[in-house]
């Protein structure tokens, strides 16, 4: 972990931090152009669950220089995991809760209830493993998660059985999807990016 007083310095009018849960969905954004065409940003990926310098990065960024910070995360309990220990923190961890958590992170791309009602034809899914569930459950029991809707009704809606149980299907990783090149708004296009949909419904952003 790093110690004593760091100051951080970025490049003038950087719009926003993108974290990318993938490191194969980091790489295939800067191979795509997307810092050329849409930055300048930064773009964090932990490689998965991220390690402790790493959110320790995104608190400094947003404590320092009070950028935006989106998350871009698998629509599966784990990915939902990931973007809540950058924004609440770990249950392991919670005594450096102040120096870690980054309250402001906002979770972008596909929730799980939209995997239904977005998914073209042809889409790839898989069944949820009992590793899945019993993830959603532990996310459940979770006082942050008991406390907002928006995210638990991801994981469960109102019949009482988990979201993504009922569903029997997560996202495939959303690197795997098929590029799509337009000129829309920076935060569609990181979707569209790495998701690709025959969209008819109305997008969701972030919460």
């Amino acid at each position: 972990m790093v110690h004593g007083k760091v100051q951080l310095e970025t490049v003038a009018d950087t719009k926003c931090v993108l974290i990318v849960e993938k490191d194969a969905a980091y790489h295939r954004l800067i191979d795509e152009g997307f810092l050329d065409r849409f930055g300048p940003c930064i773009i964090i990926t932990g490689k998965g669950y991220p390690d402790m310098n790493t959110r320790l990065l995104v608190h400094m960024i947003w404590s320092q220089l009070s950028l935006p910070i989106y998350a871009l995360v698998d629509a599966d309990p784990f990915g939902i995991e990931i973007m809540c220990v950058y924004r609440y923190g770990s249950a392991k961890m919670a005594h450096l809760c102040n120096r870690l958590a980054v309250p402001s992170v906002r979770w972008l791309g596909i929730h799980p209830c939209d995997v239904t009602v977005l998914s073209p034809p042809g889409y790839a899914s898989q069944q949820m493993t009992d590793k899945d569930k019993r993830r959603a459950e532990a996310l459940l029991r979770r006082p942050y998660i008991a406390c907002n809707d928006e995210i638990k009704r991801q994981v469960m809606p109102s019949t009482g059985d988990f979201q993504i149980t009922n569903c029997g299907e997560k996202c495939d990783s959303l690197e795997n999807q098929h590029l799509k090149k337009c000129q829309w708004n920076p935060c569609i296009i990181i979707f569209l990016l790495l998701c690709p949909l025959n969209v008819t419904q109305p997008l969701r952003i972030c919460c």
